[in-house]
């Protein structure tokens, strides 16, 4: 089957990324300057990402609220206009079929969900549709990502105030005249912004970003290492259909009132495994030497296997080797030396918090973390 390609993808070959299949998608990988100095950048600085892969979904109708609250477990009904939350449909059996973040703007849903998993989010979507509520898929839509500390200042350079957009928040502006919703959001642990426009002017918003000598190009390489030392999840990973938010880390993103009501698909399960600790759990990895533990290599105590690794690189930010992993709960305990077997040989690591590199999102001009 024919790979997608992106409204960048011209772009893209003429700043001389290297293109790779993912999610059914042709993406950059990287640019020249490598995956390392993509990711120091976007720590130092500012990068540019291409995330027009990922799908936007848009839920019309005065009843899209309750629609969209049955099949997850947010509080949909309490979001306001501008205000975005991370969230996840699931399965029958509290396994998570996808994770997104859901805005309100425009007095409509706004949903956008993982390129891997957009034929299945759309199909779930449908199956449980009534004739109140319209599924849009704008494909009329690109999406980029400008990510680091500097974002909020180069934008401020083409006419945009920020200082009140905290992070998971989003508004309409325009920039040089081109209509965007800007969001306080990404995938990097860094303060950065995801800029939705139409698909026949983000070229041109690209090029503008760029012209900023602050602003590297970033591929999906960099990406990947970013989000690991952020210790966020990626489906088919740190998540997917048989493991549940509460074994994954990400409880936080339940919310209280829907789980007092369990009337969301997967709540028995969700509510069995709040009271009662999961069989495995969700922790950071840190390796001895130079060599990485990459995802799949099995875990031992004492030779007995108790977990895998799920996502492992170098971190360019710590110098070092990192991982996350699913143990055994009664192996979870920070500090925990265990032994990572890779092609035959064996690397010590010790079980560490995460995540490994601080997050550093926005929260007002007084406070951020």
């Amino acid at each position: 089957m024919e790979l997608l390609k992106t409204p960048l993808f011209n772009f893209h070959l003429e700043n001389g990324a290297r293109m790779m299949p993912f999610a059914g998608w042709n993406m950059p990988v990287q640019y020249s300057s490598g995956i390392i100095a993509e990711h120091l950048a976007t720590r130092t600085s500012a990068s540019l990402f291409d995330v027009s892969h990922m799908a936007q979904l848009e839920l019309l109708g005065s009843c899209a609220d309750v629609f969209l609250e049955r099949l997850t477990p947010t509080n949909v009904t309490g979001l306001a206009e501008g205000q975005m939350r991370y969230s996840f449909f699931l399965n029958n059996d509290g396994g998570i079929i996808d994770d997104f973040l859901i805005s309100r703007l425009n007095d409509s849903l706004r949903l956008v969900v993982n390129a891997s998993r957009s034929r299945q989010d759309i199909e779930h979507l449908n199956r449980h549709l009534n004739g109140d509520v319209k599924l849009n898929h704008r494909t009329d839509k690109a999406l980029i990502a400008l990510q680091g500390p500097k974002s909020a200042s180069i934008l401020a350079r083409l006419g945009l105030n920020l200082n009140e957009l905290n992070f998971m928040h989003i508004r309409n502006c325009k920039i040089d005249q081109i209509p965007v919703a800007i969001a306080r959001s990404g995938y990097t642990g860094e303060d950065g912004f995801e800029i939705s426009t139409d698909v026949e002017s983000v070229e041109s918003l690209a090029r503008q970003l760029l012209s900023f000598n602050e602003v590297s190009l970033a591929g999906l390489g960099a990406r990947d290492t970013l989000r690991i030392e952020a210790g966020l999840p990626l489906w088919g990973n740190e998540i997917n259909e048989d493991i549940s938010p509460i074994s994954a880390g990400l409880a936080f993103a339940l919310s209280k009132k829907r789980c007092e009501l369990a009337d969301f698909i997967g709540s028995k399960k969700i509510l069995f495994e709040s009271k009662n600790m999961p069989k495995k759990i969700l922790v950071g990895l840190m390796a001895e030497g130079a060599r990485p533990v990459r995802g799949g290599a099995e875990l031992k105590h004492k030779g007995k296997k108790i977990g895998h690794i799920t996502s492992g690189t170098f971190s360019p930010s710590l110098d070092r080797p990192i991982a996350i992993a699913f143990v055994k709960s009664t192996h979870s305990r920070l500090g925990t030396r265990l032994v990572a077997e890779i092609r035959g040989s064996e690397i010590q690591t010790e079980v560490v918090a995460l995540p490994f590199f601080p997050h550093k999102y926005y929260r007002g001009c007084s406070s951020q973390i």
